[in-house]
């Protein structure tokens, strides 16, 4: 009886696993992004870039506002997908508008903010839309 019941339950779990683990890893989010001290971690949200500290929730740094994610002659900002900074902390990359190529949201629009100078470029602008793919600084 007790080899019975043992059986059952692998069953069960491995039904759960199959279930509950595999689909989770079809898409991959973003990721963390962590600071270069270990203490804390970048995302994006709420239309900003922000900074949060790993030890202490309530401290929450913005790093690029709403108004440095909004292109010029738009209104709102733009929705970032992914993001990276450049070596210097100056610039970010930024994909947005992204669309799926199989599985994964890999194609999209690139664009460079400038911190520094306050400005935003999009990167292949006479591209079709949602078409580049693995921009890197």
């Amino acid at each position: 009886m007790l080899k019975l019941c043992t059986r059952q339950l692998a069953a069960v779990i491995l039904l759960l696993q199959v279930l509950l683990v595999v689909p989770a890893r079809a898409q991959f989010g973003p990721g963390t992004q962590w600071t270069k001290d270990g203490n804390g971690y970048m995302a994006a949200e709420n239309g900003e870039i922000v900074q949060l500290d790993a030890r202490d929730k309530a401290r929450r740094t913005v790093l690029v506002s709403k108004a440095q994610l909004t292109p010029q002659g738009q209104t709102v900002p733009i929705e970032v997908r992914r993001f990276a900074f450049s070596d210097d902390g100056r610039k970010v990359l930024l994909h947005t508008n992204t669309k799926k190529v199989w599985r994964y949201d890999t194609r999209g629009d690139y664009w460079v903010a400038d911190l520094k100078a306050n400005t935003m470029k999009q990167l292949g602008k006479g591209r079709p839309e949602s078409s580049l793919m693995f921009a890197k600084f």
